[in-house]
């Protein structure tokens, strides 16, 4: 009687919902094991992005964290919410900014912003002064260094 009552519960809604924990990432999926039931969610998705949106908002958990998933009408699975964030990541065209506990990657067109700032204080560090001070280059070589520490 009890799975009757659910299977005419779930015809009526859009969207079911569990808690599971992650305990494997695939690219954008991730693997979820449920702590309600025995079932297992294989594929459930980091983003519910449309197919061949040029934006995408992707939130990685941590292995271990407990999850939100959502299970849509045709069984497909999303992650709605996380205990604990691995990375967040946001594409939009040719854009890309990934955040994680290492610090920011941010990509434009195949270029990368903490390698051109690198290069800019390479090429810098190139010019000689040939009256006055010259440039200081440990001093600009400590920030290439802080620069670094914060974009990868």
């Amino acid at each position: 009687m009890k799975d009757f009552f659910d299977h005419m519960v779930y015809e009526r809604l859009s969207l079911s919902i569990d808690k599971g924990r992650v305990y494997e990432l695939n690219g954008d999926t991730c693997k979820v094991k449920s702590l309600t039931g025995t079932r297992d969610y294989l594929r459930c998705s980091l983003t519910s992005k449309v197919e061949n949106s040029m934006e995408v908002l992707k939130v990685i958990p941590k292995i271990g964290s407990v999850v939100t998933v959502g299970i849509l009408k045709d069984n497909a699975e999303v992650l709605l919410q996380t205990s604990e964030v691995e990375a967040v990541e946001y594409t939009t065209g040719t854009t890309r900014l990934l955040i994680n506990k290492q610090g920011y990657i941010l990509e434009r067109d195949g270029e990368n912003l903490s390698k051109c700032l690198s290069d800019l204080i390479d090429e810098i560090n190139k010019i000689v002064i040939i009256y006055g001070n010259d440039i200081n280059r440990p001093s600009m070589n400590a920030i290439k260094k802080r620069i670094q520490t914060i974009l990868k």
